[in-house]
């Protein structure tokens, strides 16, 4: 395949193979299957990842002796083996994520990868809902905001993202056509906002299935995609704080 001709042919991609951690992942049994699998070598033969192959955040993310124990994690290797994951890895959106550098150190944060080996986590991110919200433009510009990278990074809200209850929020299609809006996405880039979500008071609210079920109440979800709602949203974090 020329894409990946080319890309083996990159100094940065030769690097990061010569790298300890690297050597190691591919002597691992889970690594090799993985490596066998159809839609992984789609994956390899796509433009768009091996373009994101040679960018320097990403090699430096392989290189990452952490992200390496993820990636030899059973329950992240069946993700990675799911043809839906594939299908967003190969999408131009996702490469634009994964060469931001917040992103890249989000992905090397301990308590972010004890989120990505999580069972309920990787089966949360399989489902159609979650993969649709995934390929957003608008969620990726999210995703790359430097106040929500370091929410992601806490603990405090990982341990909720690794919840029963956040898992079938997250599913919910009403949920996330809510976290599509533009005015959602504008409140939780917001540094007050980010600050309320990492509050241990805020965590217990949100795992609590009453909350859950108004989060996925289509009169509540149009009401917070309202302008004058998400003002009101704002000023409630700040008072929060």
């Amino acid at each position: 395949n020329p894409s990946f001709t080319d890309l083996a042919k990159n100094a940065q991609f030769l690097d990061m193979a010569k790298s300890a951690s690297f050597t190691e992942l591919a002597k691992n049994p889970d690594f090799a299957e993985l490596a066998k699998n159809p839609e992984f070598m789609e994956l390899a033969k796509s433009p768009e990842f091996t373009e994101l192959a040679k960018s320097a955040s990403f090699a430096e993310l392989m290189k990452s002796p952490q992200f390496m124990d993820v990636a030899k994690n059973p329950a992240f290797d069946d993700l990675a083996k799911n043809p839906a994951m594939m299908d967003l890895a190969k999408s131009g959106k996702f490469a634009e994520l994964a060469k931001n550098p917040d992103f890249a150190e989000l992905a090397k944060n301990s308590s972010f990868q004890e989120l990505a080996k999580n069972p309920a986590f990787t089966a949360l991110a399989k489902n159609p809902s979650f993969m649709d919200l995934a390929k957003n433009p608008a969620f990726g510009e999210l995703a790359k905001n430097a106040a929500f990278a370091d929410l992601a990074k806490n603990a405090q809200f990982l341990e909720l993202a690794k919840s029963p209850a956040f898992a079938d929020l997250a599913k919910n299609a009403q949920f996330a056509d809510l976290m599509k809006s533009p005015q959602f996405l504008e409140v939780a880039k917001s540094p007050a906002f980010t600050d309320l979500a990492k509050n241990a008071q805020f965590a217990e609210l949100a795992k609590n299935p009453a909350f859950g079920d108004l989060m996925k109440n289509q009169t509540f979800t149009e009401l917070m995609k309202s302008s004058q709602f998400t003002q009101l949203e704002k000023m409630a974090s700040a008072d929060f704080q």
